[in-house]
């Protein structure tokens, strides 16, 4: 499917997804967006009050994780400046390294897919306020839009 997007006014209804075919699909497979944000992962709780259950969530578990995991490298590279290296994949024992490892590239390709959504969804987002030209984005469903594809 390809659109040519058109600046003009933002007619399309509300987003719920369900006019293109999105009702009956599967919930997100990210295990922690319904304890982090408090919500399905549709983000339609109704309440309005998603940022603040975002925020605490980022608060009580994301920031004392990202110190505690700073602190214990730093704790590490004081103990052995040898170990500057690589203190994040050292602060594991050898046995769960591996695991580590493929746990981190599962971390960098899903952080590089948002990359490449939010710019699709910020561009085709330009051209239909008027901020950009015309872009022809070739999609990868015939039902949905999302990210385009690599053509």
């Amino acid at each position: 499917m390809v659109d040519d997007f058109v600046a003009g006014p933002l007619d399309e209804g509300d987003d719920s997804g369900a006019d293109r075919g999105q009702a009956d699909q599967p919930a997100s497979p990210v295990a922690l967006e319904y304890p982090l944000c408090g919500e399905p992962p549709s983000g339609r709780s109704g309440d309005g009050d998603r940022t603040r259950r975002i925020t605490r969530g980022w608060l009580l578990l994301v920031l004392p994780a990202c110190v505690l995991s700073y602190l214990g490298q730093g704790a590490l590279i004081l103990e052995d400046p040898a170990n500057i290296s690589s203190p994040f994949f050292l602060l594991v024992p050898s046995w769960g390294r591996l695991p580590l490892v493929v746990l981190a590239t599962a971390a960098t390709v899903i952080a590089s897919q948002a990359v490449i959504t939010g710019a699709y969804s910020v561009a085709a987002q330009a051209a239909q306020l008027g901020y950009l030209p015309r872009l022809r984005i070739a999609h990868t469903s015939e039902t949905e839009r999302g990210q385009p594809s690599r053509c």
